[in-house]
């Protein structure tokens, strides 16, 4: 069964089976993919779909962190929690911690979107400030 697959990453950790925030296969199917999530009613969307009884764990990650973030996917799962939103800086790390999930776990991979948010790319600080969008 799945408890089966996800213990095989983190065999110690326990799974709070009967905890009331236990939200693994309780939230709606919304696809797992990279979404853009500027804007009110994109980022509103979002919570809606991954929250679970009024509740998200959100947590943030840059290209360089994606390691970091895939073990914390897949440690939330183990524990029993779905309800998370994985935030990056963007596309293509959304896109390249997908790509490394489905390597590491498909079932996890199925069912864990990514979100980014475009909007800051094209506000005209960055001129000023000297990065590069």
């Amino acid at each position: 069964g799945i408890m089966s697959r996800v213990e095989r990453h983190f065999p110690l950790l326990p799974t709070f089976l009967n905890s009331s925030y236990y939200s693994l296969g309780k939230l709606s199917s919304a696809p797992a993919a990279s979404h853009d999530v500027s804007g009110e009613a994109a980022l509103a969307a979002a919570v809606h779909e991954r929250s679970f009884k009024g509740e998200l764990i959100v947590f943030s990650f840059n290209f360089c962190a994606i390691p970091e973030a895939i073990n914390a996917a897949l440690m939330l799962r183990q524990a029993g929690f779905a309800h998370f939103m994985p935030l990056s800086d963007g596309r293509a790390t959304c896109e390249a911690m997908r790509q490394q999930l489905a390597r590491a776990d498909a079932e996890a991979h199925a069912s864990t979107p990514c979100y980014f948010a475009s909007a800051p790319n094209s506000l005209g600080g960055w001129a000023s400030w000297g990065g590069s969008a």
